[in-house]
């Protein structure tokens, strides 16, 4: 059998693009199957890869083939959010392959959603409202609700934590807003990311997280794009407040909660209004949480803020709900429809616009496969699913 021809390749393009995803040289090789000494002897210029491994490291780090035929390297990809992680001294901070790949993939997207509406002669949205950390939460909860027009009608509506998330989405996403959701990243990595850009900034949330965590993650991230302030959190904030960076998380998580948890409406619910002292039987945290459609904790934290629960309380509640979540046995995820599944990443907007641009010609076949991740084949149902005939 005749040997594949040898890519006529830079070396340091090879370096570029693994430097780009975040991969280990080991965990590279190990993709690209291929000893550690082989990519190393690549990486140095001592041999090169053939088309057929070039294609499968292309692959690996999720850039182009013609990429690694440029005459010298572009930057190397840096995720231009500020990390508001609340991270444990044994960890180094760096971000994980998939991680980065989905910053980046959030950011190729927004370009393209950009790209495709200046040819369709149309302009985005723009998202115009600020706000800063002085400013009291519950006042720009209050603004948040009024500009993403949910009234407490429509929110006690909702007969699932499934159906809030979407409708919560889909009212960032209609002021001018990109709402991503990540499907590789780990939870423990990262609850939520969010980049700052204008017009069209983003939101990413990780899909492996509750819908009711998603929820308050999104709005969470919403108020960092109102402080103008490109994130990548994992909301895990139980200390008082000390640094910058903990002052701006519990502005975000203090306004997420009373965005979904409006004081007024709280404070009037019978609920409330009939108890006294500070502790709370399970009962009645449950049903707070299933009438506003948010977890358990968000309504501890709300009644926390609000004076009507002591802070020993909530973090007792706090630690039986992780102890009660550590001992839930993991589902599996199972199989998601390709249809399903891309909608569910990119949101209806991004996905409306590729299948507008396809159907118009302005895209081919293989750019709208490529753009929305998916076989041509699956193009149909999706555009069923959004509501493109």
């Amino acid at each position: 059998m005749a040997r594949s021809a040898e890519a006529i390749i830079k070396p340091e393009l090879l370096t570029w693009g693994r430097y780009s995803c975040g991969m280990p040289k080991s965990v590279a090789a190990q993709k690209i199957g291929v000893p550690i000494e082989k990519l190393l002897s690549w990486e140095s210029g001592e041999s090169r890869p053939t088309i057929k491994q070039l294609r499968k490291a292309a692959n690996v780090y999720k850039q182009t083939f013609a990429a690694f035929f440029l005459q010298e390297a572009p930057e190397v990809f840096e995720p231009p959010v500020h990390d508001f992680r609340k991270l444990s001294p044994e960890e180094d901070g760096s971000l994980s392959p998939e991680l980065i790949l989905d910053i980046r993939t959030s950011l190729d997207r927004r370009e393209i959603y950009l790209d495709l509406m200046h040819d369709f002669g149309e302009n985005p949205l723009l998202f115009k409202s600020k706000t800063s950390v002085q400013e009291d939460p519950e006042n720009v909860a209050l603004r948040i609700r009024k500009f993403l027009k949910l009234t407490l009608g429509k929110q006690v509506g909702w007969k699932n934590n499934r159906i809030a998330f979407n409708n919560w989405r889909e009212s960032v996403e209609n002021t001018g807003i990109l709402v991503f959701q990540a499907t590789q990243v780990q939870l423990f990595e990262m609850r939520g990311y969010s980049v700052a850009k204008f017009p069209l900034p983003v939101i990413a949330v990780n899909r492996k997280d509750s819908y009711a965590g998603r929820t308050f993650s999104m709005i969470h991230e919403l108020a960092h794009i109102m402080l103008r302030e490109s994130s990548l959190c994992d909301l895990d904030q139980v200390q008082k407040p000390t640094s910058k960076s903990s002052r701006i998380e519990a502005f975000c998580n203090h306004v997420a909660g009373a965005v979904l948890v409006p004081r007024e409406h709280l404070l009037s619910d019978p609920i409330v209004k009939e108890h006294s002292g500070t502790s709370w039987d399970e009962f009645e945290i449950s049903s707070l949480s299933k009438a506003f459609c948010v977890s358990r904790e968000v309504v501890l934290r709300r009644l926390l803020i609000l004076g009507k629960t002591s802070r020993e309380f909530y973090l007792q509640k706090r630690k039986d709900y992780k102890i009660e979540l550590e001992l839930i046995p993991k589902k599996s995820s199972g199989f998601v429809p390709p249809s399903t599944n891309v909608i569910s990443a990119t949101g209806k907007p991004y996905t409306r616009m590729v299948l507008d641009a396809f159907n118009s010609n302005r895209i081919t076949t293989s750019d709208a496969s490529d753009f929305l991740g998916v076989k041509l084949k699956h193009l149909g149902k999706i555009s069923h699913a959004v509501g493109i005939e």
